[in-house]
């Protein structure tokens, strides 16, 4: 199957303006494991997939939810890589892919690229800074940005789509019951502390230059009051931002300090959108 997956990838570089040549250096980078994926049609759009991936697991039920987790859409790799062999060293470039090689986090770890897609050009970045850390850990992004550095950890987040796949489940087995429909309550919004949970714990508090914050993929619409009181909540010496989004350039952004908004949407190229959060 690596034949079927080097000509998409070949259909995405030249789309995008890559020669064939640098297409083969970056599909060089795919780890051996997903060169040999199977590559299918999306009968729900336009692209095309890889199956490379664990199927979601629905808890105590023998049920598993096969789809987006598993079948990624190849652009995303492509991109991902070829953002990590334009801005990685290669010691970095080595590490992301063997990080990327693990079935079970694999779309997690690909979606660690996804901050330095469309960078601004001209910035230094580090892939696994030890910058501004507690003890021995580390963030995701160190970006040199003007005057500033940009620490950015990265979650890929499914644990609300799980839980609202489990709620999803009990309904339709409580109907299957001959549970009246009214009488099923209704579901419980995400807890907003799942999508930060241990990022607080890896900042020091920062100095005067330096912007530290999360960046997050749900997969699901978070309720938009419960986010922004939570944030409103976290101590704004550790944390300044957060960036909700998947792929695409649309992003949610909450911020300690509006003159933050600017630079974050610069560096990243990024277009607000509410479409990642509920307003009711």
């Amino acid at each position: 199957m690596i034949k079927p997956l080097f000509e998409e990838f070949k259909k995405i570089g030249l789309s995008i303006g890559d020669n064939e040549r640098n297409v083969r250096k970056i599909f060089d980078l795919v780890p051996k494991g997903i060169k040999q994926s199977r590559v299918l049609r999306d009968l729900l759009g336009s692209g095309m997939l890889y199956a490379f991936g664990k199927p979601l697991e629905i808890s105590g039920r023998d049920v598993h939810c096969f789809g987006g987790n598993q079948n990624i859409e190849v652009k995303y790799l492509y991109l991902a890589l070829r953002a990590a062999a334009k801005h990685l060293t290669v010691e970095e470039i080595r590490k992301f892919t063997l990080k990327i090689s693990d079935i079970e986090k694999h779309q997690n770890y690909l979606f660690e690229m996804r901050p330095i897609l469309d960078l601004r050009d001209g910035l230094k970045v580090h892939y696994e800074s030890q910058t501004n850390c507690q003890g021995n850990h580390d963030v995701d992004w160190e970006i040199e940005y003007e005057e500033y550095t940009i620490l950015l950890e990265v979650k890929n987040r499914t644990i609300d789509m799980i839980h609202h796949l489990e709620y999803i489940s009990e309904i339709l087995k409580k109907l299957d019951n001959g549970v009246a429909p009214e009488s099923i309550s209704s579901s419980v919004a995400p807890n907003p502390a799942d999508l930060f949970r241990s990022v607080l714990d890896k900042f020091q508090e920062r100095t005067s230059k330096i912007i530290q914050g999360v960046w997050v993929n749900s997969g699901i619409t978070e309720d938009g009051k419960m986010l922004n009181d939570y944030f409103d909540g976290l101590d704004s010496k550790k944390i300044q931002f957060a960036i909700f989004s998947g792929w695409d350039d649309n992003a949610y952004i909450l911020v300690k300090d509006e003159s933050f908004r600017s630079i974050l949407l610069d560096c990243f190229s990024l277009i607000e959108s509410d479409a990642f959060i509920s307003r009711e």
